[in-house]
């Protein structure tokens, strides 16, 4: 599999602070990293999703729990996971949350979210990296 690596961790918790660590930049390259999965197409699904690592900086302490902020996260994606610092709430600077996103679909700056009662909250989103993308072959890595 040309540009394609496999890793196996003897320890899954090894395995999880290297997924939860990234985006990783390797010799002047980004390496995006993905759990593997039965049926996982590399080809296919590493190309047209990347996991992307997301922060809500003005995030509510009235909305701070693990359930909202998955919810939060999923209007932008599908959320891999909630950073320890943000699932512990120390510090609560922002909350992180890794999230696989496709990469034709622009990212958007603001989400808003339902906090009940009728009642929609705007939150601002960061992104920590974008990858480029390029436009003619669709490729990663490279915007021309």
């Amino acid at each position: 599999m040309n540009g394609f690596f496999l890793f196996q961790f003897l320890l899954g918790e090894n395995g999880s602070k290297v997924l939860e660590g990234g985006p990783w930049l390797i010799g002047g390259r980004v390496f995006i990293l993905k759990k593997w999965e039965r049926g996982l197409d590399v080809r296919k699904d590493l190309l047209q999703s990347v996991p992307m690592r997301v922060r809500f900086p003005q995030l509510g302490l009235h909305l701070w729990s693990s359930n909202i902020i998955g919810r939060i996260a999923s209007t932008i994606g599908k959320p891999l996971y909630m950073e320890k610092q943000t699932y512990t709430k120390s510090p609560l600077v922002f909350a992180r949350v890794c999230i696989e996103v496709n990469r034709a679909k622009k990212q958007p700056s603001k989400v808003w979210i339902d906090v009940g009662n009728g009642s929609l909250e705007e939150e601002c989103v960061e992104y920590e990296w974008i990858p480029l993308s390029c436009t003619n072959c669709k490729a990663t890595g490279h915007n021309r």
